[in-house]
């Protein structure tokens, strides 16, 4: 795996440097573990091993980086934890930030293919196609057709008739991969 960029909060995790890499650098850490994916935030990164373990570096100023938790770990649920100033934990509204993972309970049940968080905003992608987005949406961020925050998962039914099969979101917008169907004609 490589990285790059401010390592400022140990965010790259290459080790104790902090100094800034502004060159791809070899991390290490994971080397022959069988790295699945890795996701960034603002200054904190989460990696995903194929055998589901989760490891995470970097900032921990609001809870991201999930430390702390209680020890349960119930199969398939979905956890979310650091800043909910406009709902982007999805756990209800009035809800403080968290510095510990918290259950999503309202997509409890619900097999997930994907998840992914912005700036203020996070989606879910079932394994169905269902998309849930949930957060700040001052900018419509939600796909909603308003502008109103959600503190809790929505169903984005504009995509139902879609065949999402990833999403990404950026600090203020979202972008959802639908899948291309190949049609030949046999002659």
């Amino acid at each position: 795996m490589l990285c790059w960029g401010n390592a400022r909060d140990g965010q790259l995790g290459i080790g104790e440097e902090r100094n800034p890499a502004f060159e791809p650098r070899n991390c290490h850490v994971f080397s022959g573990r069988g790295l699945k994916e890795v996701a960034c935030g603002g200054q904190h990164t989460l990696f995903l091993l194929h055998d589901g373990s989760v490891y995470t570096c970097g900032s921990n100023s609001c809870g991201q980086l999930g430390h702390n938790r209680d020890g349960t770990s119930p199969d398939g649920q979905l956890f979310t934890w650091g800043q909910n100033t406009n709902g982007q934990l999805g756990l209800g509204k009035g809800e403080p930030s968290k510095l510990s993972p918290h259950p999503l309970k309202s997509l409890a049940g619900i097999p997930l293919a994907q998840i992914t968080a912005g700036g203020d905003h996070s989606f879910a992608l079932s394994l169905s196609g269902a998309v849930f987005g949930w957060g700040k949406n001052r900018a419509g961020q939600l796909g909603l057709n308003d502008k109103q925050d959600r503190a809790v998962p929505c169903h984005i039914k504009f995509l139902r008739s879609q065949k999402v099969v990833y999403i990404s979101c950026g600090d203020e917008h979202t972008a959802a991969l639908t899948k291309v169907y190949h049609f030949s004609t046999v002659q």
